[in-house]
Parts: structure tokens; C-alpha cells; sequence
């Protein structure tokens, strides 16, 4: 009888909330996670990298990461159910020349639909692709790698005979494709007279086989390796590039709009329309390789701008005094500009600023001149080369774009201590973008009374007392001494006055102001420092009672910020001990007010206080990777 009674109000209590659920399901715009499933831990990626996890990117229907090992790996299975997201490895590659030791892979992004670009410790750069035509980003791409012989080549004067021939080096076969299927190696367990030595050679081709299989898939290096620090791109080296090399930390592909505004006209630049997703499907016109020095010091480092369509060459760099540890871009163009912002090993965080890129249409075609009967084959090839040397130096003066500047530089944002990481807030629902009023419908004809105010623009007004209603970028900055910090990208009016027309009666001039809107960066209104924001109660009491913290700033102390992402509208930080913190924009006590506040603090997974170096986000999973190698799954 006790059973059935429980059993019936164990039934009662479920249905009950099962009504309230369906009740108030339809109150609500959307459903926030649980706090229970922010940032919780599900499993270990097997057979992951060797290394430390360094960068992973979305490609199609492929996630790509890339580790302190040297290699790339390909996972087919990434944004689904936690069981089966990364559970197996479809391919690996190795990041490094054939010729050289394996060297850490510590940068990796998407530039173009089936299109990587991967950049080592060493300054070795590399594009891949998944697509089967294997051609090139650009065709000033192409690998170029391959020997010629001239079969025509003469010796004293007389024909080279066939032992001659035989010994001049013939073209070297390109490598196989990844993508081509090897068979696996058979042997008949029937056959008859197998000495030990011969079944120990089937057994070491077997295992060779089944080592190489694990690197054929679907992508393939196009072209040939470059450096991120030779100013010449593919295919050239230099001295100062081998004695002082550099590590790429972070890889930016800039793409270029429709349209070729003029530089000198502030009304066609602001009209530049945003970078769409599918500009970004497209091949982008710069690469912005951020580099450091190879060992990690500050010396011969900066960020390198290189041109896709004229063989990587470098068409711009900015300097920095010491390495470059973390890099954003931003083509949003919301005033005509293309935004960098770099962090940077002396404790600086720098924006870059020049006018949005759009793409140039010049004439390619060359055409030389015949040659005449007074001019000799020498004279008339050296005739060639210097006007194939001048064309292309016009050529390249008129596809030139405007060269970014330094328009901020925030001194010692995190107290002095290196900027370990930088990422874009996003659309936020608390921090939405400036407000632009549509313009007004024209009239047909003068006399015509002026246009009702429609309800769209009704509503579209926001209230006067909102202090960021101005603000047009946000971005976060994470720093070595623990703390987060956000940045915002505000509107200021600036007023001059202009003596106008002067009144020939009283002697006098009538002075008008003119209002300049102008965009100047600052530290955020509301929540400047996110590390400062209160905790949850419930927070507040795991923090007070488990780890003996009075205040949730005390976390921060000597543990710093190695990784920053965004999910959901929320800020999720790695720390140097192993700790994931989570902070959502909400209103947390009785005072009505929004603000950050900190919901979720997740603990090392099995007590290991090991460095969270990557964030990132595939589909409803959380990669993170950790400093001793390991991968992880959350929620």
C-alpha cells in the first residue's frame, strides 16, 4: 500500500509540473539553458592530439584542428550528440616540410570554402584543400616546386647520346593524392615455402600500410610552403629569414567588397556594405599573418598583410615592439573602415584602422613588342623581362589599397601583464548595435506635405537614459594577471564653429557650429572589467564554502586568462589553473539594474590544473583543450 501511494504521487507530482512547463513554454521567446549544462563536462576526445590543441575551425561539414604535434586533423562528425561528436578521426595530416623535423602547428583558419591556411612555430605557412580539382587558392599559388630538363642541350657541339641522357635528372613526380585509395597489402594463408624473413617484410608492409592509411582523406596541401616573414611570398627565401625566424600566432583573411569607391569621398566609404557569408566562400584578397619571435621573445615581429592574387607578397606590415600573441579583424564597415585589433606581449592592446578593401579591375594583359631584325635574341629577351618588370610594378600600383594605421592603443589594460587572448562580443541582445533611422520617403513634389512617421521607425526608437546607444564594436581582452575586460568603439559629437556669411549692415559675422560625429574608443560604460562582476548567490556560496574565496575576485588572483570565447550571448574564460568561468547579462539582485554577473564556475576535469588553452564552439558542444594535451567535450 505504501508503494502505490508513492507510485501515485510520485505520478500526480510529474504531471503537475509537466502542465506548468506546457503553460508558460508558450510565455517565454526562448528557453535558456539550464546552469547545470553551461559549460559541463561530458568526455575525452581518444585518439586526439600528442600535443597541446592550439586551433580548430569549421570547414563544410568538417572540423579541423590543429596541436602542438605538427599535425592537422580532420573529424567528420563534430556538432551532434556528444557520444558520437569527434569520436573518430578521418584524417590526419602533417603541418611540416617534408624535409624537417615535425614543428608545432600554433595557427589554423578557414579562408575559403574547402580552403585552410595553416602557420607553424617556425614561420612556415601552408594552404590545403578538401576539394578534388586540387587547384590552387589563386593561381599565382601554384606549386612551382617541380624540376624541368631541357631535353635539346647540347654537348661540344654535338647530339648527347643515350647514356648521356640517362643520367640527367628527369621531373620529380608530384606526390600521391591523400585522397586516392591505397589497397590493403593481401597474402594467402595457403601458400607454401614463406621463410621467416619474407613473412616478416608482409608484416612490416601491413603495418605500413595501415600508418598511411590514416592519412589519406579528403584534404591535400595545394601549392607550395611559404614564410610568413619574406617579403617576396611563395617560392623565395632569404638570409634575415632563416636567422631570425618568426611564429605565426594568429592567421586573418581579408576579403574584398564590389565597387571602388573613392578614397577622398567619406559619403561612398560609409555606404561600404558588410563582409556577406558568401564574400566569405570566395578567396580573400589579404592574409594578415600576426607573428612573434620563434622562441617566444619579442624581437623582428609584427603583423604581415599579403597580397592572394600577387603570390603572398607583402604589401603592408605592422609593427609592433614586441610579439604579437592574439589578433581579430572586423570588415563590418559600418563607417568605411577595416578594423585589426593585436594583443601584444608588452601588455598593449592596439586597433588598426584603413579604409574597407574593395576589389580593383585592372587590365592583366601584357603585350610585347616584335622583335626586329636589328635586335638580337639576347637584347630583345632582356628588352622583355625589364617591361614585364615595369608592367607589373603598374599593375601593382593600381590594385594597391589604402595601408592600415594605428588609430588606437590602450597602455597596460591588464595591469602591465601580457594580452593573452582577444575575441569579438558578437550580437549581443543587452548590446546592440548603434541605432540608424531609415531615410525619409521622398516626395514627389515640392508642395506635397512631408511623410507620415511610419510605426517601424515608432518602434525603433530607443529609450534616452540606454548609454550605449552610441556604441558601435565590442570587443574582450584577456590578460596574463586574470582579468577580462571589454572595450567598446562609441560615437562622440565634436562642434566647430564656422564663420558663415557676414551682414553688411551691422559689420558683423554670424558664426554657425557644425556637429562632426566622430567614433573614439574606450573602455565599456557599464561593466568595464567582467573579473570585477559579483557572483550568482549560488556561485557566491560554492565558492565560499568549497574553495574558502569570500569574494569571487579572489579566483582571478595570480591565475590568468588563456582563453576567451563567446556562446549564447555569454563570456566563457579558461584560466591558467584548469577553471572554465561563465558570465551571462542579466539583473541578479533587487536593484533591477543589468549587469555582468558570474553563473557558472566548472572545476578541472579529474583535479588536473592544467592550462585551458582553446574555447570553441561546434554546433551545441564546447571544445576545450588543455595545456597537457588532452581534449575535451562539454556542453
Amino acid at each position: 500500500g505504501d508503494k502505490e501511494y508513492l507510485r501515485h504521487c510520485f505520478q500526480q507530482r510529474t504531471h503537475s509540473v509537466n502542465r506548468i512547463s506546457i503553460r508558460t513554454a508558450g510565455a517565454r521567446s526562448a528557453m535558456a539553458s539550464p546552469l547545470a549544462l553551461i559549460c559541463a563536462h561530458k568526455r575525452v576526445v581518444v585518439n586526439g592530439h600528442g600535443g597541446e590543441l592550439t586551433g580548430l575551425c569549421l570547414d563544410g561539414d568538417f572540423a579541423v584542428t590543429a596541436g602542438w604535434d605538427g599535425e592537422l586533423l580532420v573529424w567528420g562528425e563534430h556538432s551532434g550528440s556528444v557520444s558520437s561528436s569527434f569520436a573518430e578521426c578521418a584524417q590526419r595530416i602533417r603541418g611540416y616540410r617534408s624535409d624537417t623535423p615535425p614543428c608545432a602547428v600554433t595557427a589554423l583558419t578557414t579562408v575559403a570554402d574547402g580552403y585552410l591556411v595553416s602557420g607553424s612555430l617556425d614561420g612556415t605557412c601552408a594552404i590545403w584543400s578538401r576539394h578534388g580539382h586540387r587547384n590552387p587558392l589563386h593561381p599565382t599559388l601554384a606549386d612551382g616546386t617541380l624540376t624541368t630538363t631541357d631535353s635539346s642541350s647540347e654537348k661540344n657541339g654535338a647530339e648527347t647520346n643515350e647514356n648521356e641522357k640517362a643520367d640527367v635528372p628527369s621531373a620529380a613526380e608530384p606526390p600521391a593524392d591523400p585522397s586516392t585509395s591505397v589497397p590493403e597489402p593481401t597474402e594467402d594463408e595457403h601458400e607454401e615455402g614463406i621463410h621467416a624473413e619474407q613473412a616478416e617484410l608482409r608484416i612490416a608492409a601491413k603495418l605500413k600500410w595501415r600508418n598511411e592509411e590514416q592519412y589519406r582523406g579528403p584534404y591535400a596541401r595545394v601549392g607550395a610552403f611559404f614564410d610568413a616573414a619574406n617579403a617576396d611570398g611563395v617560392g623565395a627565401t632569404t638570409a634575415a629569414n632563416e636567422t631570425n625566424p618568426c611564429s605565426v600566432r594568429a592567421i586573418l583573411p581579408l576579403y574584398a567588397r564590389s565597387g571602388n569607391p573613392k578614397s577622398n569621398d567619406s559619403n561612398a566609404r560609409a555606404t561600404l556594405p558588410p563582409i556577406s557569408e558568401e564574400a566569405k566562400q570566395t578567396p580573400p584578397r589579404y592574409l594578415v599573418l600576426a607573428t612573434s619571435h620563434a622562441l617566444g621573445g619579442g624581437l623582428a615581429v609584427g603583423a604581415f598583410v599579403k597580397d592572394v592574387s600577387d603570390g603572398l607578397r607583402t604589401v603592408d606590415f605592422l609593427s609592433h615592439p614586441e610579439g604579437v600573441t592574439c589578433a581579430l579583424v572586423d570588415q563590418s564597415a559600418f563607417d568605411g573602415k577595416d578594423r585589426i585589433v593585436t594583443g601584444c606581449l608588452d601588455g598593449r592592446v592596439r586597433v588598426w584602422a584603413a579604409i574597407g578593401f574593395t576589389e580593383v579591375s585592372v587590365d592583366a594583359t601584357d603585350t610585347h613588342q616584335k622583335q626586329t631584325e636589328q635586335e638580337s635574341d639576347k637584347a630583345y629577351e632582356t628588352k622583355c623581362q625589364t617591361r614585364t618588370a615595369r608592367f607589373e610594378t603598374s599593375l601593382r600600383s593600381k590594385r594597391a589599397s589604402s595601408k592600415f594605421v594605428l588609430e588606437k592603443t590602450f597602455e597596460n589594460p591588464h595591469r602591465g601583464y601580457s594580452v593573452t587572448c582577444v575575441r569579438w562580443l558578437g550580437a549581443h541582445p543587452s548590446f546592440p548595435p548603434p541605432y540608424r533611422p531609415p531615410p525619409p520617403t521622398a516626395k514627389e513634389f515640392d508642395n506635397d506635405p512631408p511623410p507620415a512617421e511610419s510605426s517601424e521607425e515608432t518602434r525603433a526608437e530607443i529609450p534616452v537614459d540606454w548609454q550605449g546607444k552610441d556604441s558601435a564594436l565590442y570587443f574582450l581582452s584577456g590578460g596574463a594577471d586574470g582579468s577580462v575586460r571589454m572595450w567598446e568603439l562609441k560615437l562622440v559629437t565634436r562642434n566647430e564653429s564656422v564663420d558663415t556669411a557676414r551682414n553688411e549692415t551691422i559689420g558683423a559675422s554670424t558664426n554657425t557650429e557644425i556637429t562632426h560625429p566622430e567614433y573614439v574608443w574606450d573602455a565599456e560604460f557599464g561593466d568595464p572589467e567582467i573579473t570585477d562582476a559579483p557572483a550568482a548567490p549560488r556561485v557566491a556560496k560554492e565558492l565560499r564554502v568549497h574553495k574558502g574565496l569570500a569574494n569571487c575576485s579572489l579566483l582571478f588572483e595570480n591565475n590568468g586568462i588563456k582563453s576567451l570565447n563567446v556562446f549564447g550571448g555569454k563570456i566563457a574564460a579558461g584560466l591558467a589553473d584548469g577553471t572554465i568561468c561563465a558570465w551571462g547579462h542579466r539583473v541578479f539582485d533587487n536593484s533591477g539594474v543589468h549587469g555582468w554577473c558570474l553563473e557558472k564556475v566548472t572545476d578541472p576535469h579529474d583535479g588536473r590544473n592544467s592550462a585551458v588553452t582553446t574555447l570553441s564552439g561546434c554546433g551545441l558542444n564546447m571544445v576545450v583543450g588543455t595545456a597537457d594535451g588532452k581534449m575535451h567535450i562539454y556542453a
